[in-house]
């Protein structure tokens, strides 16, 4: 977000959490932990509203 690769949730952005832990810059883990056990809300928000 902050070099502006990433512009909200669009169909042709990837997500930075998908892509920290694709290519392992994050362990699922490390990820829950940075979200505070809201990691599924974080996921499916933007597309349920």
């Amino acid at each position: 977000m902050r070099y502006g690769f990433y512009e909200g949730h669009t169909d042709y952005r990837a997500d930075p959490i998908a892509i920290a832990f694709i290519f392992g810059i994050s362990s699922l883990e490390q990820i829950e932990a940075a979200f505070e056990g809201r990691l599924y809300e974080a996921l499916t928000r933007p597309f349920t509203r």
